[in-house]
């Protein structure tokens, strides 16, 4: 019986491992195609600092901000969550 419990919490592992890897593929992709597009339609017209880039008003780049800071915080709870598995 505890092995069965053991090899049921390492699938859970495994699983929750193979979920995390194909979201951040995901993520990926969809960020890279957004930079393709960008820099296609753009150029070398934006600054290094693409949300610097964004100017005015200044209510947008602090959101833009803000988000960056959540997204960055849910990534990295997400990652040291799986090392508890």
């Amino acid at each position: 019986m505890a092995c069965a419990a053991v090899h049921a919490n390492l699938m859970i592992g495994v699983v929750l491992q193979f979920g995390v890897t194909l979201a951040y593929l995901l993520v990926a992709y969809c960020y890279f195609g957004v930079a393709y597009t960008g820099y296609h339609a753009f150029g070398s017209m934006t600054g290094d600092q693409i949300l610097y880039s964004l100017g005015h008003p200044i209510w947008v780049v602090c959101l833009a901000s803000v988000m960056v800071i959540i997204h960055v915080c849910g990534s990295f709870q997400v990652s040291c969550c799986l090392h508890c598995y």
